[in-house]
């Protein structure tokens, strides 16, 4: 099946916390494009996130206000930044499950460079996605860098089952 695009411009009828927005994006997907779904737990491979032996290297935070992220030519530097957002971030960037299991909480300053583990070979091959190496590559610069371990395991890992979905949204 081809990639079919959409561009969706919404406007909220005043302030709203991204829990909101999130709930309306639901609300319009479902009437505009019938998009129904569920949740699903599925044992599958997926990186397991522990501290390593010597201990986390990120610098703990007390910070109000929202995270922030920023990326360069193969890095992140996360700023008042939750694990979770990590993770959440990586996952989406490699397309592999991360579970953090570090039971570390609250907020941390970190800088990750996968740069010099990436070589000229795997640039290529990677083309607009990740390397295929992605999961290993950012899992040795993530333990060397930030003393975080990611092991690959099966794991329950839950997803997002669409049930049904239109191709052409209704109108306005």
């Amino acid at each position: 099946m081809p990639d079919v695009w959409f561009e969706i411009t919404g406007k909220a009828a005043g302030p709203a916390t991204p829990e909101e927005l999130r709930a309306m994006m639901q609300t319009l997907l479902a009437e505009r494009f019938k998009l129904t779904l569920h949740r699903q737990t599925k044992e599958m491979s997926a990186l397991v996130m522990t501290v390593s032996k010597g201990g986390h290297k990120m610098k703990a935070v007390e910070v109000e206000g929202s995270p922030s992220f920023k990326t360069g030519k193969m890095n992140l530097t996360g700023t008042g930044a939750t694990l979770s957002q990590l993770t959440d971030f990586l996952s989406r960037e490699i397309r592999f499950p991360i579970i953090d299991q570090t039971g570390l909480k609250g907020r941390f300053d970190y800088f990750l460079d996968i740069g010099s583990y990436v070589t000229e070979e795997m640039r290529k091959e990677g083309g607009n996605g990740p390397p295929p190496d992605a999961p290993t590559i950012v899992a040795m610069a993530m333990q060397a860098q930030l003393g975080l371990k990611l092991d690959s395991k099966k794991a329950p890992v839950e997803m997002l089952i669409i049930d049904t979905l239109e191709k052409t949204p209704t109108e306005n």
